[in-house]
């Protein structure tokens, strides 16, 4: 486990035999978790069967074998009831999307684009950069799949969605940090559970006093700038049409020839809080 601390005895009481901790995580480079070695001590002293992950996005072997050796210098000597692991989590698709940038995307352009693999949430904590416009879309439950697919079905319960919009608020609210003073951030869902949608783009405007959701009137205006900038290039007309929630818009599907669901809002950060 690898967020703050953590009351292992409880964990131990509640019937839990055995923990893994969270060692570090890459993208670029190396970010130890702060909590590491206490977590490993305090479950030990608990109890519990502890083993250690690492969550890599190495993509060659000599750079597993560099993790490997820094996870093992961590523990200084401590011996684990359980082994140490290798979460490759995300790593098909940050190389799925490294091939596509190489294949499609000029030499020049290929400069300008950074690809990392890692946890959205902790970036506002290790980057300093802000940014003028970020997309996020966002892991959802996505209900549409939840119908379509019994796999999904079997996995979904009331618990998984409260668990998404935990994740769905730290991405979200890591974002909104990192974006530059009058820069915007579309935040963008595939559910249709408003306490993964507009639940959260309430409680972005409650925190931050400097962040407002842009009404229809002026997205409406957003998008004509958009059809003029790619006139030529885009059909802005074959869009599916979206409808105003309380806080953000949807895309349903039985009024969009089966588009959707989509769920998104488009946030401002005001060169001056309010």
């Amino acid at each position: 486990y690898w967020q703050g601390d953590i009351d292992f005895k409880k964990v131990k009481n509640a019937g839990c035999s055995f923990v893994f901790v969270r060692a570090a995580h890459h993208s670029d480079t190396i970010y130890p978790d702060e909590n590491f070695l206490t977590n490993v001590d305090n479950a030990t002293a608990a109890g519990l069967d502890v083993g250690v992950y690492f969550y890599s996005t190495c993509s060659s072997p000599e750079q597993a074998r560099e993790q490997a050796q820094y996870v093992i210098d961590k523990l200084a000597g401590r011996q684990l009831a359980l082994p140490i692991a290798f979460d490759w989590e995300s790593f098909d698709r940050f190389q799925r999307l490294r091939k596509v940038v190489a294949e499609h995307l000029p030499q020049d352009t290929q400069e300008r684009v950074k690809i990392s693999c890692g946890d959205g949430a902790l970036l506002c904590k290790k980057e300093s950069v802000l940014y003028d416009a970020i997309l996020l879309d966002a892991p959802c439950s996505s209900e549409r799949h939840v119908l379509n697919d019994p796999k999904y079905l079997a996995e979904w319960s009331p618990a998984r969605v409260k668990s998404l919009a935990m994740q769905q608020w730290a991405l979200l609210s890591c974002a909104f940090r990192l974006l530059a003073p009058g820069g915007f951030l579309l935040y963008s869902t595939c559910a249709i559970n408003q306490s993964e949608n507009s639940s959260l783009a309430g409680r972005l405007l409650a925190k931050f006093p400097d962040a407002r959701a842009l009404p229809i009137e002026e997205l409406l205006d957003k998008q004509k700038e958009a059809a003029e900038a790619v006139k030529g290039s885009f059909d802005m007309e074959a869009l599916p049409k979206f409808e105003a929630q309380e806080l953000g818009f949807s895309i349903l599907p039985d009024v969009q020839d089966g588009a959707g669901p989509i769920y998104f809002c488009l946030f401002e950060k005001t060169m001056d809080k309010i």
